[in-house]
């Protein structure tokens, strides 16, 4: 009788090692796993971030081209308007000269 329940403690004791040995094995994979998971989160995160500023880089530089473009327009028109009031100051000299001339 003593045999048995020695026997029984020691099956006991060996259950509980192999549960120990699994949990621990299962354990370290969570871990691994977890790990894993969490390096691939930060690289989207990286990759999303890093896509946004991209993204944000394009519409300022595209914003910056539409207010040069802009400026250029205006900066046209103001040249014309200018060239054309020389012209027509030219115009005017040229008149005054003659007419003093005459």
């Amino acid at each position: 009788m003593a045999k048995e329940t020695i026997d029984v403690i020691r099956a006991a004791e060996k259950e509980a090692e192999e549960l120990i040995r699994s949990a621990v094995y299962e354990s370290e994979r969570i871990i691994t796993n977890a790990k894993s998971l969490a390096n691939e989160i930060y690289e989207k995160m990286i990759s999303d971030a890093l896509k946004e500023a991209e993204d944000r880089i394009k519409e300022s530089e595209e914003k910056g081209r539409l207010i040069i473009n802009e400026a250029l327009k205006e900066a046209e028109t103001e040249i014309k308007t200018l060239q054309n009031k020389a012209k027509a100051k030219e115009e005017e000299i040229i008149e005054l000269i003659l007419s003093e001339i005459v």
